[in-house]
């Protein structure tokens, strides 16, 4: 039987205030993999997160991302769910109307749609990456 574990990313595998992998993280993941149990991240955040903060230094073997709408397995995406035209224009007057500064995901880069406000600087600051540029066309470019 294989045995698999799934993790979420903030407050358990990465430090709050660094945004990083502890070291002793590190070790007892590798100790999982060594002990042939595979391992996994299932996260809220967004694909790139696990690009930009884990695929260099502990390599998952599943990554269930975006609250499931994206799903890889090793460096293969098995599940890719899009938002839906009608409800994407909806959330553009949204975003227009109250300045939230909706932020898109393609898998591989994040764009935020009319403008970055002090929020959403503070979001990007506190996952540890970097603000997004803004770019308007990014959901009629991306999927």
């Amino acid at each position: 039987m294989k045995k698999i574990m799934f993790f979420d990313i903030d407050g358990t595998l990465l430090e709050f205030n660094t945004h990083r992998i502890p070291p002793t993280t590190k070790t007892a993941l590798h100790a999982l993999r060594q002990n042939n149990i595979f391992i996994g991240l299932a996260t809220g955040r967004q694909d790139i997160s696990y690009e930009t903060l884990f695929a260099p230094e502990v390599p998952m073997d599943f990554v269930v991302s975006s609250n499931g709408r994206m799903v890889r397995v090793g460096e293969k995406v098995i599940h890719i769910e899009t938002i839906p035209g009608e409800l994407i224009k909806k959330l553009i007057a949204f975003d227009l109307q109250y300045d939230v500064s909706l932020l898109f995901e393609s898998g591989t880069s994040l764009a935020v749609h009319y403008q970055i406000n002090t929020m959403c600087c503070q979001y990007m600051e506190g996952i540890g990456l970097d603000t997004p540029p803004v770019i308007p066309t990014f959901y009629q470019e991306e999927n």
